[in-house]
């Protein structure tokens, strides 16, 4: 049976660890911590043990010399997913910016989903690596759909007419939008109030 765990960092306090846990992230039964064999830690790891039991996780601690080293956070990472299969996450909210980019390239390499913390929205984003490689937003298709909402706030029905395209594509496209922070969405979504789609200011920046 295939294990289904995630990767995180341990820093010092470890809060960035537990964050994401409150918000609806793929569920996972062992999480892979890796931390500095030379750091105390204080109580940060006893309290992720007893938050990880309360969710029924085990925690699994590995030591290496030197977390903020890029090649020894990217090579212990390289040896888990050889020895395992491949993680269903691994967290990019904490550890050191050397350590996150290490996990961030090798988890965009091997299509690996991304969980972050963001500590201002108070909430936590699923970065989907293999559906973000897919989205090309100035392939034309795009790039026609951007301009056409650029002018005025549409609708999935409006724009499929005037791009003459099926509801199922423009609502694919617009989704896709959405969760790159392209586009904003307005209205009730029924059918007297349907969901109208515009450019916000980082769309129209980079439609340009």
């Amino acid at each position: 049976m295939i294990e289904e765990y995630g990767i995180a960092i341990l820093d010092q306090e470890g809060d960035y660890i537990v964050k994401p846990f409150f918000s609806d992230i793929p569920k996972v039964s062992k999480l892979i911590i890796i931390c500095d064999a030379k750091t105390e830690y204080g109580n940060a790891k006893q309290r992720i043990i007893d938050f990880l039991k309360l969710k029924n996780i085990k925690p699994e601690f590995i030591e290496i010399k030197d977390v903020g080293n890029f090649f020894q956070i990217f090579l212990v990472l390289q040896k888990i997913c050889k020895s395992k299969n491949d993680p269903t996450w691994v967290n990019i909210s904490c550890g050191s910016g050397i350590g996150v980019s290490a996990l961030t390239i090798h988890a965009y390499n091997q299509d690996i989903l991304m969980v972050v913390y963001d500590k201002y929205l108070n909430s936590t984003v699923v970065i989907n690596v293999k559906k973000l490689k897919k989205i090309d937003i100035y392939n034309k298709r795009y790039i026609r759909l951007m301009r056409e909402i650029s002018a005025k706030p549409q609708s999935i029905e409006q724009l499929s007419v005037s791009l003459n395209i099926t509801k199922s594509a423009v609502s694919r496209r617009l989704k896709n939008l959405l969760a790159l922070g392209i586009i904003t969405r307005s209205g009730a979504g029924s059918r007297n109030y349907p969901y109208e789609h515009s450019l916000n200011e980082f769309g129209r920046l980079l439609l340009g």
